[in-house]
This record gives C-alpha cells, structure tokens and sequence, in this order.
C-alpha cells in the first residue's frame, strides 16, 4: 500500500456537510474535524450524522477555540490583535467560533449516548518545558502558519473592509509572533 493509499475496506466521501445527505449505505465511524466556525447550522450537521450511522456507529469531532494565551505575553502583540479582529470579524459576519462548546448538547440532543469530551491545547510554537508539548507546538506553529491567510482573508475582508495586502502585512507579522518562544499561546482543542 502507498502512503497515499486507503486500505481495500476503506473510502473517503468528500462533500458539502450541510447538503442533503444521498448516501445509500450508513457508515460505522464518521470524522469531522475543524468545521467549527465554517457550518452555518451545525446542529442540523450533527443530527444528519446521527441519522446516518450504523447502530454502535462512532461520530469523532476533532475542533478548537481561537488561539488564547496563558499569561500576558501576547498583549500589545500583533497575534492578538489578530485573534481579537479575527474573532470580531466573525461575529460580524455570523460565523460562531465559540459553538465549539454546544458540541455535547446537540450530540446529547441527536440521541447519541457514551458522550467523551476530550479537552486539550495545542501550543502555538516550542514554548513549554515538556517534551511531548515541544513537539506538538512545533507541528501546531507550521499548521497555524500556513492556515492564517485562508482563515483571515474572507472575514478581515468582508468584515473589516481591509484589502488583501493590508491582510498579509499583518499575517507576516503574527507568523513572527507565532515564532515567538516568549509568547505563550495556544490553541484550545
């Protein structure tokens, strides 16, 4: 099997999760992950996959907060004021960040049972002392860099009337905040 490959048992259906769902067959396990802010009736998603499970099925959502910082290291930086125009933004534009945490009472409500709520954070680069958390930050800090311009673009844009390049001359300053080993930031998962 090639890195690139799916074992013989195995397909991915790639789709629009707020369309109808046409699926002929449920699914024994299906995956979301990082479709928070993206849904715009999220709730209605959650009852389609419950819908659409075998019985003894697994539904896994894998999402996050926006980035937050354990200490004051951030003020001042452009990293917040990116994560505070960024969260502002959205709001403008109806988007929700924060329905992350409605998650367990629409799963609850969809009728799904043995409910686990894993929390945890991912540093934003190799700040803390912990190797396991070192390690994390570093993958976190190369996902975070290269997600910021297709996270920002369309809500700085829409919402805050700023152009493309006014965007990335901020962006290029946060990835140097991100970087940073003196700011302490994270984001909640």
């Amino acid at each position: 099997m090639s890195f690139y490959s799916a074992p013989r048992n195995c397909q991915f259906e790639i789709s629009d999760v707020e369309d109808d769902w046409m699926y002929t067959e449920t699914f024994e396990y299906i995956h979301g992950r990082m479709l928070y802010p993206w849904s715009g009736n999220f709730e209605s998603v959650v009852q389609k996959c419950y819908a659409n499970l075998t019985p003894g099925g697994y539904f896994e959502l894998q999402d996050s907060l926006l980035i937050a910082c354990i200490d004051e290291s951030w003020n001042g930086k452009a990293i917040q004021r990116w994560a505070n125009l960024l969260l502002e933004g959205a709001k403008k534009l109806g988007i929700d960040w924060e329905k992350v945490e409605k998650y367990p009472q629409w799963i609850s409500a969809a009728g799904f049972k043995d409910i686990k709520e894993v929390e945890g954070a991912w540093p934003t680069n190799s700040w803390p002392k912990s190797g396991f958390q070192k390690h994390l930050g570093r993958s976190a800090n190369e996902i975070l860099k290269q997600g910021l311009h297709g996270m920002s673009v369309e809500i700085f844009t829409a919402a805050h009337g700023w152009t493309e390049e006014e965007v990335d001359s901020l962006l290029e300053d946060v990835k140097e905040n991100l970087d940073d080993r003196n700011i302490h930031c994270y984001v909640p998962m």
